[in-house]
């Protein structure tokens, strides 16, 4: 017989559970974090002490930067950095705290600092744990495997797990991205502001998922005050979704009843939604204040090199990273049921369909861009998907709609079940991350992939261990290549390496 937890409605990411419902880490948890971590640790020694030993690609910069404040400079800045300078700073933090406990040579070699990125991966499959434990309560009792095993895949995710081994920004970034979210579904709100903040001083456009939790935030309020506005019987008519129906109701109260009086009664409504919603959001309107009076003041979102690094109107980004989803997502987007459902779609909205391949196509007729690095650098597997495939003729970049069409409908499909407004919340998130990256990067991917990952509802056995293979094997060759396959530069013959 089931017990009563199974039997819940998986909780949605907004709402702040009490503290005591999330049982505490013990037994296989702790088990798998140590293993994973002497894995990584084995790694992580093969690839600093042995093969790679100095900094590589940008590294030279990270690291040049973290040894300057490590002397005691704060002013001076490598105009070739991005990102604002929390890695260093939090290197830095690490290194003081444990020269108390023994004695560092040199707390900013490259190891020390590399290995700030293995911190934050062991502490990370813990986090992944936990989150998956309140997003899905159901895990609690029952399907531990899938938990264990998606805990397991997502701190792995080739993509992350590959720059546990560099000293790059993106562990970092993700951590704390992924603590701040955290904290905000256990209901300590000002605490996850506080980590917010530090994840936007690591990279600077994790203030789009800081203003997603105030929106979703903000929405709870105006769900408990709004949903006894207008009558639920003429709600279901118009639409299914219980969160359109809480945010349509006022605005058909006042088509019900055009009155001056329900006009005043709504706009108390509204106040009432401002009152209760914005002290509850306050941390995160602070940083969101100072992320504005940052952008005011450095005259835009990038630190350094802006040159190579101007917004642009790069809507194809959106159908990159579908297809970039829908790879690492097989096992849960590419089933016979999902395939099945999606052509009966097609076939039953022959419009839409029509409609949806016309955008994607204009899109890609008309803000398709190819970045300087990614024509001329060939260390990243982009340039090689886009020289080998994308150049190989002018039609291949339409070719692949049907693609990015399933993409999307497969994404909105899981996607749907939390509510229609949070995946439209979700997909604008991205729009604000990706579009105006006019770089293919997959590196971009990481957090949206993740936090699309994370609220996938009750994955089978059988999807954990096909995506735990999937990841594993992705793993393996990228390593292998990286590590074992070097190839000269032409001309000056230095030893250069695949990476993402």
């Amino acid at each position: 017989m089931s017990s009563p937890a199974v039997a819940r409605k998986p909780r949605n990411v907004e709402e702040s559970p009490s503290k005591t419902e999330t049982p505490p880490m013990r037994g296989p948890m702790t088990t798998i974090g140590v293993l994973f971590a002497l894995l990584t640790l084995h790694i992580f020694t093969l690839i600093s002490s042995d093969l790679i030993p100095g900094p590589y690609m940008d590294e030279i910069f990270h690291i040049k930067q973290a040894r300057t404040y490590c002397g005691g400079n704060f002013t001076e800045w490598d105009p070739k950095l991005t990102t604002l300078p929390g890695l260093y700073f939090v290197s830095l933090a690490e290194w003081k705290f444990l020269s108390l406990f023994v004695t560092l040579k040199d707390p900013c070699s490259v190891w020390n600092l590399r290995l700030t990125n293995f911190f934050f991966a062991v502490a990370g499959i813990f986090l992944f744990h936990r989150i998956l434990l309140i997003i899905h309560p159901h895990y609690t009792n029952s399907s531990k495997f899938q938990l264990y095993t998606s805990a397991i895949n997502l701190s792995t995710f080739p993509l992350l797990y590959f720059f546990t081994f560099l000293y790059y920004t993106d562990q970092a970034s993700t951590f704390f991205t992924l603590a701040m979210l955290y904290f905000h579904i256990s209901g300590s709100r000002g605490l996850a502001a506080l980590i917010g903040a530090v994840a936007v001083f690591t990279r600077q456009t994790n203030i789009v998922w800081v203003g997603s939790l105030a929106a979703l935030e903000l929405f709870k309020s105006y769900r408990l005050i709004m949903q006894t506005v207008a009558r639920t019987e003429d709600l279901k008519k118009i639409t299914d979704d219980k969160d359109l129906q809480v945010l349509l109701s006022p605005f058909l109260s006042l088509l019900r009843n055009p009155t001056k009086s329900n006009l005043r009664r709504v706009a108390g409504f509204f106040l009432g939604v401002l009152v209760e919603g914005v002290p509850r959001i306050l941390g995160y309107l602070t940083v969101m204040a100072g992320f504005l009076a940052f952008l005011i003041h450095n005259k835009g979102i990038v630190v350094g090199d802006r040159s190579a690094h101007q917004a642009s109107l790069h809507i194809p980004q959106l159908f990159y990273f579908t297809a970039f989803t829908l790879f690492f997502a097989s096992p849960y987007l590419i089933t016979p049921t999902k395939v099945k459902a999606f052509f009966f779609d097609c076939l039953h909205r022959p419009v839409r369909v029509v409609i949806a391949v016309g955008a994607i196509t204009a899109a890609i007729a008309n803000f398709t861009y190819a970045h300087p690095y990614l024509l001329a650098d060939n260390r990243h597997y982009t340039f090689y998907i886009w020289n080998r495939l994308f150049q190989r003729h002018h039609l291949v970049k339409y070719a692949l709609t049907p693609v990015y069409l399933y993409g999307f409908w497969a994404m909105w499909d899981e996607l749907r079940q939390r509510g229609v407004l949070r995946m439209l919340l979700f997909f604008a998130a991205c729009c604000a991350v990706l579009v105006p990256q006019q770089l293919l990067e997959f590196r971009y991917f990481i957090l949206p992939y993740l936090l699309f990952r994370i609220q996938l509802q009750k994955p089978s056995a059988s999807q954990v261990v096909m995506e735990f293979l999937l990841y594993q094997a992705v793993n393996a060759v990228t390593l292998w290549l990286f590590l074992y396959k070097p190839f000269k530069t032409p001309g000056t013959g230095e030893l250069q390496h695949f990476m993402w």
